[in-house]
């Protein structure tokens, strides 16, 4: 499994308006992640198909690090390594249900204790804060989705309602306080479900049949959680 991480500076030090000495601002910082996100499936990596148009323009004004190993092919125990700064044989949380030990430190808790408004946005059953842990220092951690990925097991949410919760929290933000944000996505995790406005591998007179009908759900699936990202980012 790979995930795109993006982490987002909103905000830098800030200079006073006077001689007297410079005010510090704290930064705002934003972590969008998404489950199961090929590299090879993006525009900016050379796919053919228009998947990531708002992430490719994103990515030409950001620092963008290509060589990232995932610890873990899981994604509950992935986050748990890169929130805690440890390796999974050092967390315990080997595989997915296997929660964060309690005594770990986490980002968001370094981030809440400096002072920030912590929110975050799950999409995947994993990350769920009774299986990961990973609720520890966020102010608001909504987790609240039951709809049944395969019908009767492993609950997600669609990007439509992350990007509407998200936006809430957003609004609802004290500017008083730095945030420390984190929005998960979930939508390119199969099942694929194809979103007829985003068919961008729709096969055409000119260019034939598209790469198969599983990666043309994909593809889609990319496009609309594309779309979503770039209303939160927005």
């Amino acid at each position: 499994m790979l995930e795109l991480l993006l982490t987002v500076v909103l905000a830098a030090p800030g200079a006073a308006l006077d001689d007297s000495e410079p005010v510090q601002v704290m930064p705002n910082v934003v972590v969008i992640s998404a489950d199961t996100l090929r590299a090879d499936h993006l525009g900016m990596y050379g796919h053919p198909y228009d998947t990531s148009p708002h992430l490719d323009a994103w990515a030409k004004n950001a620092l963008v690090f290509d060589d990232m190993i995932c610890e873990v092919p899981l994604t509950s125990p992935s986050f748990c390594s890169m929130f805690s700064s440890r390796y999974p044989r050092t967390t315990g949380a080997i595989r997915n249900g296997l929660r964060l030990p309690d005594e770990i430190p986490t980002a968001a808790q370094v981030f809440q204790a400096a002072g920030y408004h912590t929110v975050a946005v799950q999409s995947n059953w994993t990350l769920k804060s009774e299986l990961s842990g990973l609720d520890r220092g966020f102010d608001i951690y909504d987790d609240g989705f039951h709809k049944k990925r395969w019908g009767f097991i492993k609950s997600e949410r669609g990007a439509n309602e992350v990007r509407r919760i998200a936006l809430e929290l957003l609004e609802e933000w004290d500017r008083a306080k730095p945030l420390f944000g984190w929005f998960h996505f979930s939508d390119p995790h199969a099942p694929y479900k194809l979103h007829r406005k985003f068919d961008v591998a729709k096969p055409s007179k000119r260019d034939g049949k598209p790469g198969g009908k599983m990666r043309r759900k994909y593809d889609s699936e990319i496009a609309f959680m594309d779309s979503r990202i770039k209303a939160v980012m927005d």
